[in-house]
């Protein structure tokens, strides 16, 4: 629980960097520090502690069985990264 509440805190902060049309050139310390946060707060991400074992009440599941769905984390972080870097890109071209 609690590191899911930094990395949705980390979230919250990179989105409101992304929106934030203010930004220049200059600020590109706070996008790189917003970004560095979030991955610091995903990496720290903890499973959930389950008296199931994580089955889910699935008694078909086997120990083997490949984990499905995990990738909407990467994915979120990576388009907030991709993101950023567009801000960053237009930010550039505003200045040329």
């Amino acid at each position: 629980e609690e590191s899911a509440a930094v990395f949705r805190t980390a979230l919250a902060n990179a989105q409101a960097v992304l929106a934030d049309e203010a930004l220049t050139e200059d600020d590109q310390k706070t996008v790189d520090e917003a970004v560095q946060a979030l991955s610091d707060a995903k990496d720290q991400l903890q499973l959930k502690d389950g008296s199931d074992g994580g089955n889910s009440g699935n008694v078909n599941a086997k120990a083997d069985a490949p984990k499905t769905g995990d990738s909407g984390i990467r994915m979120l972080l990576f388009g907030t990264m991709l993101a950023a870097a567009g801000v960053v890109i237009a930010l550039r071209k505003k200045k040329i």
